[in-house]
């Protein structure tokens, strides 16, 4: 679901939410140029908790796993990249030493 509101958030049962994930969506500017004008990259980043990775709290840390980097002149990118030439394209590698 894109942009839920409050009222669909709170209609999740509390013992059904630990099975969601809630993600901030931010505005992207687009900064990249391409044949068919600018576009917006995006970097995501999931993590898993690592009881061997130290947080800096003392507690738990998180590990990064699989990065996701997305291309796209719209909300959810590829809503709006129908019938343009280029859109761009991407790749996410993480060093397996941290």
């Amino acid at each position: 679901m894109f942009a839920p509101t409050d009222a669909q958030i709170a209609a999740i049962p509390l013992n059904e939410r630990q099975n969601y994930i809630l993600q901030e969506r931010i505005d992207l500017t687009p900064v990249i140029d391409t044949p068919e004008g600018p576009t917006r990259v995006e970097i995501r980043v999931m993590d898993v908790r690592d009881p061997a990775t130290p947080h800096t709290a003392g507690g738990r840390g998180l590990r990064p796993v699989l990065p996701l980097l997305r291309m796209g002149r719209g909300k959810m990118g590829i809503d709006h990249n129908k019938g343009l030439k280029w859109v761009g394209a991407s790749a996410g590698l993480i060093d397996p030493s941290t």
